[in-house]
């Protein structure tokens, strides 16, 4: 699983250009029209997130649905060798 730190922006893309819905632990995120989530971890507190993306049933593509998890770091922590 991906690890994103408070405070960065990461980015999802959708692949192919049909009507798509995604979500975090349940709140819709909008996909702009070059298919493209972008994720402020500012506004996520720390900790382990689902991201689903359903696509909708047309006469190009079947419908779908696949989810992904990801973690949230509140810091990035440096190990340090001795």
């Amino acid at each position: 699983d991906p690890v994103h730190y408070v405070g960065d922006a990461f980015t999802i893309t959708i692949g192919n250009n049909t009507n798509v819905t995604v979500t975090i632990n349940g709140r819709p995120y909008a996909v702009g029209a070059d298919g493209k989530v972008v994720i402020d971890t500012t506004q996520l507190p720390a900790g382990d997130y689902i991201v689903s993306a359903v696509i909708s049933e047309n006469d190009k593509y079947y419908g779908n649905r696949t989810e992904a998890t990801f973690s949230c770091s509140s810091s990035k922590t440096l190990k340090s060798s001795t």
